[in-house]
């Protein structure tokens, strides 16, 4: 008998599922997630990204395995922490939200053909989620090796298929008609109910912990000031007099300061409005079909442009192939894409091979979240590796 699993997100639920459930486990309002109705916009979308990525498949002559469309959900805001959520070789989820977002459906399902499980038949698969209660790796993505490329790639082939395809995004805009107006209006109560009263009880306890250790080193201070107002009058000469006074001033600047810049605390009040702003006007792009509102893993892309760009350049070096460098380029992204979908991480081995010895691993550590400041640091040493190549 199927049992409701209490969980605030979708990750949340799919990372603490009890051994003995499985994702078709979970209901809403009764019913199964993969038994949640779809929209005929919605049903008209799964199906216009499916042709897309097989036609690209073809194009690569890379086989295309049936992806179960009923696997392809699309959740209540409060449920999906990003526009979309690949979930290995089980599911994939989109936010209502993002239900007119082309770019993210077909990025999910190139997560979907890439799957190590598209080699079997359903019924393997099936068997090997229930037995080991879990997915297997998509693309060069194992656990957290390659994550960074692996999205890059993801991200780079969904942006050629959406903007190869423009006349695609006329054909689906009058199925969403007024359906924009709704999505609003739910991000908006969502930010006004949830989020933003969540981000002011985070600020608010930041602040008190702040206050908290402001007051315990006042105390220190108050008391290192008073210890050292006593070495000044001991002091026997006048230069250690004055540089005891210039500690005690700075000590005493010290005292002045506002506790929250003392803490350098980060603003997850004014952070949760300029991402409520970006949603917005994410949603209004999705619904107007935008094809300049695919953004997500730029810092991604940049790095499978400069990785490409250097391996084609040491293939013309290494092998005196009298190619042009566009063209060289275009066979290694090809190549790239192939192994990507068959999962041959040995093809990364080329990253090594035109960077140095340790380079695949460097690249591996990366995380998307990192600072841009350091994401710019990064892609500086790259470029500049590609330009001495």
């Amino acid at each position: 008998m199927k049992e409701n699993l209490e969980f605030k997100n979708l990750r949340e639920m799919y990372e603490e599922m009890p051994p003995d459930k499985r994702p078709e486990d979970i209901l809403i309002d009764g019913k199964s997630i993969f038994e949640q109705p779809k929209t005929p916009a919605q049903i008209e979308i799964i199906k216009t990204s499916y042709r897309l990525v097989e036609d690209h498949l073809k194009k690569l002559n890379v086989e295309n395995k049936p992806f179960d469309q009923k696997r392809i959900v699309f959740l209540p805001q409060k449920l999906v922490m990003n526009a979309g959520e690949y979930h290995d070789g089980d599911f994939f989820a989109v936010d209502e939200s993002s239900e007119a977002n082309l770019g993210t459906i077909v990025h999910e399902l190139i997560h979907a053909q890439s799957a190590e499980w598209r080699n079997y038949d359903e019924e393997e698969v099936e068997k090997f989620l229930k037995e080991n209660n879990k997915s297997v790796k998509s693309g060069f993505h194992r656990h957290s090796n390659f994550k960074t490329i692996n999205e890059g790639i993801t991200e780079k082939i969904a942006r050629e298929i959406v903007n190869n395809n423009p006349d695609e995004y006329d054909k689906l805009k009058p199925l969403f008609e007024g359906r924009m107006e709704q999505a609003l209006a739910e991000r908006e109560r969502k930010f006004r109910d949830e989020i933003l009263p969540n981000k002011i009880k985070q600020r608010e306890q930041e602040i008190a912990e702040d206050k908290e250790r402001f007051e315990k080193l006042k105390q220190e201070l108050t008391k290192e000031i008073t210890e050292i107002d006593q070495e000044i009058f001991e002091a026997k000469t006048e230069r250690e007099k004055e540089l005891l006074t210039k500690i005690k001033e700075n000590y005493e600047r010290r005292l002045k300061e506002d506790p929250l810049e003392i803490g350098k605390i980060f603003d997850p009040v004014e952070h949760a409005h300029k991402v409520q702003e970006l949603k917005i006007q994410g949603i209004k792009d999705d619904y107007n079909f935008t094809p300049h509102g695919m953004t997500s893993y730029d810092f991604n892309i940049e790095i499978i442009n400069s990785l490409v760009e250097g391996i084609a350049k040491y293939n013309l070096r290494t092998s005196n192939n009298e190619s042009e460098l566009d063209h060289e380029k275009e066979k290694v992204w090809q190549d790239l894409q192939k192994a990507y979908f068959a999962g041959n991480t040995m093809y990364l081995r080329k990253i090594d091979e035109t960077f140095g010895k340790g380079f695949l691993r460097h690249i591996d550590k990366l995380h998307q979240l990192l600072h841009e400041k350091e994401q710019g640091i990064f892609l500086e040493e790259i470029k500049s590796k590609v330009e001495s190549i």
